[in-house]
């Protein structure tokens, strides 16, 4: 996954170390063994792998043990929180603010291909109120329209899926905006 650092490496770095706790493999994510967390907090640094853990510890602060002290709070402070930032990837794999993902996309193009599991096709992403506006001059309705909860409302239905395919938002979170409790079978539209 290729990520944009100061948007979502900290909280990518913070999901990870919570996967075992979430799966209730541990009660704290400090205490699971293989876990790569205790590098971060108590500098243990026999891997089976190369980890570069400076510049997230670094975020933290300048002395070592102040930043571990204070990214194992960051760690334990996401743990009532089970939201995974990947799912907000473009096309599975790069993962950044709307304006960096469009500047990778430029730069070296789309990598996806039907012989790589996971990888979706890439579309260059459009500020949703961009697909706003584009949405409500097809239609011929003001913005407040599109929440509206007629019969049929063909808008909020495009607005829906549209944000949803080419502004990079959450199938639930694009339901919520325009009033529409969804689930991934788009049940209530």
């Amino acid at each position: 996954m290729l990520v944009d650092k100061e948007a979502y490496l900290l909280e990518l770095s913070r999901y990870i170390h919570l996967n075992p706790y979430r799966a209730g493999i541990t009660k704290l994510p400090e205490k699971y063994k293989w876990s790569s967390l205790s590098v971060y907090t108590n500098g243990k640094t026999k891997l089976p792998f190369s980890l570069q853990w400076g510049w997230i510890l670094s975020t933290f602060g300048k002395k070592r043990s102040i930043a571990s002290t204070r990214y194992l709070e960051f760690i334990r402070d996401g743990m009532s929180d089970a939201v995974n930032p990947g799912l907000e990837a473009s096309g599975g794999w790069i993962l950044g603010r709307d304006g960096w993902v469009n500047k990778v996309l430029k730069k070296w193009g789309d990598f996806s291909s039907s012989e790589l599991s996971g990888v979706k096709p890439l579309k260059e992403r459009i500020p949703v109120s961009t697909m706003e506006k584009m949405v409500c001059r097809s239609f011929k309705i003001k913005e407040s329209d599109l929440k509206k909860a007629t019969y049929n409302n063909i808008a909020r239905m495009a607005i829906i899926y549209l944000t949803v395919n080419y502004c990079g938002i959450r199938l639930e979170d694009a339901g919520q905006k325009y009033g529409i409790r969804l689930s991934n079978n788009m049940e209530g539209i």
